[in-house]
């Protein structure tokens, strides 16, 4: 009788991929997770750059409203080509304007989710100027937006990402 041991193996190469010492039915669920484990170690080995693209080295949310340190722009505007008026600057410690710099924040009352604001900012856009007080309401919205009331008017305010900024941001 001939030998047909190696047409079953063929047969059964076909079906089945091979992990290890095991046979592993290629379609299965089993064999999926293999695949894209596979799959990602060649781009990985292919494209190291891409493993690290994707990754935010920007500062984390903190400070005395718990924001992502950056740019933030009115939400009727975008990050793109925002106007002066639309954009704020929070570094942590205060959030500031197109024509101030170096606020300092602190919270003078809490409401629910409103905090009350007393901010001292240097009134010019850089170098050395006079302080000034202004009040207002905040509340946080999240990590990435605000809203600043002012008696009767609100802003919301979302943060952008510093690649969506033009340059010179």
């Amino acid at each position: 009788m001939p030998d047909n041991s190696s047409d079953a193996a063929t047969a059964t190469s076909r079906r089945y991929g091979t992990v290890g010492s095991s046979a592993i039915p290629i379609g299965s669920d089993r064999s999926l997770p293999c695949t894209i484990l596979l799959t990602a170690l060649v781009i990985g080995a292919m494209y190291p750059s891409l493993a690290t693209a994707s990754e935010d080295r920007s500062p984390k949310p903190g400070g005395i409203f718990k924001l992502k340190p950056g740019i933030y722009v009115d939400q009727r505007s975008t990050c793109g080509d925002p106007a002066n008026a639309a954009i704020r600057s929070y570094d942590g410690k205060g959030i500031a304007t197109s024509s101030t710099h170096g606020c300092r924040a602190r919270i003078t009352d809490r409401n629910g989710g409103s905090l009350g604001i007393s901010q001292s900012c240097i009134d010019l856009g850089s170098g050395q100027a006079g302080r000034m007080i202004e009040r207002f309401r905040i509340t946080i919205e999240n990590t990435l937006e605000f809203t600043i009331s002012r008696n009767t008017r609100a802003s919301t305010y979302r943060y952008c990402p510093p690649e969506q900024l033009p340059e010179g941001f």
